[in-house]
C-alpha cells in the first residue's frame, strides 16, 4: 500500500509558485486612489495614521467608480446589534450625509465618537462638498467618510513629490 503511494509522489508535479503582482495592473486596488497620509495626534503618546483616498478618473474604469462611489450607504457600527439602524445616506448628495464625528481628549488621549448626520448638523452638508474624496484610519467604522477629530494635532505625511516623508513617518 505505501509502495503505490511514494511512487505517485515521486511523479507529482512542484507547485507553481506565482510572483506577486503589481497593484497597479488592479484598477479596484486601493493604490490606485492615490492614497495620502496623515498623522493625527490625541495626546502626546496617542498617535493615529488617517489616510485620504481619492476616486480614481480616466479610463476605461472611471464610470465603475463613479457608480460605486454614490451607492446608498450606511455607517455600519462594529456591533450593530447594539446600536440603531442609521440614516441611509450618499456620498454625492451632502444634504443627506451623516459620519461619526470625533472628539479627541488631549489629556487622556481617547477618542469620543459621536453619529451625525446633515439634516441635524448644516455645518456637516457644506463640509461633505466633495464626494471625490473618502477618509478613513485604523478603527474607522465602515462606510464612515471620516474627518480628523476636534482637538486633535494633524498634520501630512507627505512630501510635494507625492510620496511619504520617512522622516515624519518613523516620529
Amino acid at each position: 500500500m505505501l509502495l503505490p503511494t511514494l511512487a505517485l509522489a515521486a511523479f507529482a508535479p512542484e507547485q507553481a509558485r506565482a510572483g506577486s503582482a503589481d497593484q497597479m495592473d488592479f484598477a479596484a486596488c486601493p493604490i490606485r486612489h492615490s492614497p495620502e497620509y496623515y498623522c493625527c495626534e490625541y495626546s502626546e503618546s496617542t498617535k493615529v495614521l488617517y489616510t485620504k483616498y481619492n476616486r480614481p478618473s480616466g479610463g476605461d474604469y472611471e464610470s465603475y467608480y463613479v457608480d460605486g462611489w454614490n451607492k446608498q450607504r450606511q455607517v455600519n457600527f462594529p456591533y450593530v446589534m447594539y446600536h440603531p439602524k442609521t440614516p441611509k445616506f450618499y456620498y454625492d448628495d451632502p444634504s443627506t450625509v451623516c459620519r461619526v464625528h470625533a472628539v479627541a481628549n488631549t489629556e487622556t488621549g481617547e477618542l469620543t465618537e459621536e453619529l451625525q448626520c446633515a439634516d441635524t448638523n448644516s455645518s456637516l452638508a457644506a463640509a461633505s462638498q466633495d464626494s471625490t474624496v473618502f477618509w478613513t484610519y485604523g478603527t474607522n467604522v465602515r462606510n464612515n467618510n471620516a474627518t480628523f477629530p476636534v482637538g486633535a494635532n494633524c498634520y501630512s505625511l507627505m512630501l510635494r513629490d507625492g510620496s511619504v516623508d520617512n522622516d515624519l513617518k518613523d516620529a
